[in-house]
């Protein structure tokens, strides 16, 4: 399941525990989550986490942690921190948006001969999916530069991005895992990457646009979810399969064409 970090930019030194509050803003109104380390929300999924990162010398750290992200969670939060005599306090906004969005890419597991054509075709589908100029494609977590015998096409319809990998002439070295990104790097300390399923990049939380003084984060829940005990683990001298969500592709050393 999906997690995400909220992180509290409304930081201030020597902070008592009880001043700091996280709420879930609503229209009209809020809902109080925490106060300190103690919660007051009941969903176990929630979360406060609270630390220094230098022994107090400059201001803790104050993230919201939610569990198991529902379509429900998303939502204005607000972190309100205030000083202990109630004259100042600082608050800071975060946009949680979650969105389904489906990742599919074909085929999974490709083993082809030295100099054969083989290609890889990747759909994304929600209404934030990533436009055609942001594709990329990855191979063994690198990114992978078209060339003349690499060759990338992307295209954007009504409902959804299709993008095709090509590789016109397969060589040993080109055995690897492969896998379609929506070309942002994994920059922020609260990204986080899991796989489930089919899917290639299951969970990307990114930055989105916001208002002023707003963060944004997006929780992809994709589906659908496979069932992974169907999958064996193979190992054999032409391929390991070690999970399915990952196209594993192989170029056979000891497979022969026949002749007739």
């Amino acid at each position: 399941m999906q997690s995400v970090t909220l992180p509290c930019k409304a930081l201030s030194s020597n902070v008592e525990f009880e001043r700091v509050m996280w709420y879930r803003l609503k229209n009209p109104g809020q809902s109080i989550l925490n106060v300190g380390q103690h919660l007051i929300t009941k969903d176990s999924r929630f979360s406060v986490a609270y630390y220094s990162v230098d022994h107090g010398l400059s201001p803790a750290k104050w993230d919201l942690h939610i569990t198991n992200v529902r379509l429900s969670d998303a939502a204005h939060y607000q972190c309100h921190v205030a000083a202990k005599d109630n004259r100042k306090s600082v608050r800071s906004n975060v946009k949680l948006i979650v969105e389904d969005i489906t990742v599919d890419i074909e085929p999974i597991v490709a083993l082809v001969f030295n100099g054969d054509k083989t290609k890889f075709a990747c759909n994304f589908t929600g209404k934030h999916r990533v436009p055609s100029e942001k594709v990329t494609w990855l191979k063994d977590n690198k990114a992978l530069v078209p060339d003349a015998t690499h060759v990338i096409t992307s295209i954007e319809l009504s409902n959804v991005t299709v993008t095709t990998l090509e590789i016109i002439a397969s060589h040993y070295n080109d055995s690897g895992s492969y896998r379609c990104s929506d070309g942002h790097d994994a920059q922020n300390d609260f990204i986080e990457e899991r796989r489930r399923g089919l899917e290639t990049f299951i969970n990307k939380i990114a930055a989105h646009p916001l208002a002023q003084n707003e963060r944004a984060f997006h929780v992809f829940l994709l589906e659908p979810e496979i069932d992974l005990s169907k999958y064996k683990k193979k190992e054999t001298e032409e391929y390991s399969l070690y999970f399915p969500c990952i196209p594993y592709f192989v170029v056979n050393k000891s497979l022969q064409k026949q002749k007739y």
